[in-house]
């Protein structure tokens, strides 16, 4: 499911009808949404299906199956420098986000990506955003459990780890599913 609406932008400049990530409240994505696409702003909010909770399949839930935003506290909003109802005038919105008070722009392939996807009808859900090269650690029950190394790669639901010892300069790699995976934050 997917919120869209379009609205007719003329003047084309630096930050004119670019897309920008807006924060929101939690629970206040939709309603923000909303708010800008009724005051001709073109808006973008990816929800995916809730999960169920529980085993056992519940069939109410299955029938009418909740949305939710599939990155909580945020939408995409296009830009507008000069208009008459500004992006933070919306109840809800906490902020644009911003690089020294300037907005950051959001690149059109990420969009259009994300908005493929969520198009597509398969099912999604969020996931941490791992970037090669971060220092992470192993989360799971299982023998790798703590193993720290450097996220090298990134296939599928598997993540390619090394680990070694940086005084001999020998490293060994593991493949472990990514939902196991964390960043060290220092």
């Amino acid at each position: 499911m997917l919120l869209l609406c379009i609205s007719n932008m003329s003047t084309e400049t630096p930050l004119n009808n670019v897309w920008v990530a807006v924060q929101t409240r939690i629970l206040h994505e939709k309603r923000v949404a909303e708010q800008l696409c009724a005051n001709e702003y073109e808006c973008f909010l990816p929800l995916c299906y809730k999960e169920p909770c529980g085993s056992a399949p519940d069939f109410r839930v299955n029938k009418h199956r909740a949305t939710v935003p599939l990155f909580p506290g945020y939408l995409f909003c296009r830009y507008k420098e000069s208009p008459k109802f500004h992006i933070r005038q919306a109840s809800g919105v906490i902020k644009i986000i911003c690089c020294k008070g300037i907005p950051v722009i959001v690149p059109n392939n990420e969009i259009e990506s994300i908005r493929k996807i969520v198009i597509s009808g398969f099912f999604v859900k969020p996931c941490k955003y791992l970037k090669i090269g971060l220092k992470v650690r192993v989360c799971s029950s299982g023998c790798f459990n703590g193993v720290e190394g450097y996220l090298m790669g990134v296939n599928k639901n598997k993540c390619k780890i090394v680990s070694g010892i940086s005084l001999l300069g020998r490293a060994i790699t593991i493949t472990v599913d990514a939902d196991q995976v964390r960043q060290i934050v220092d």
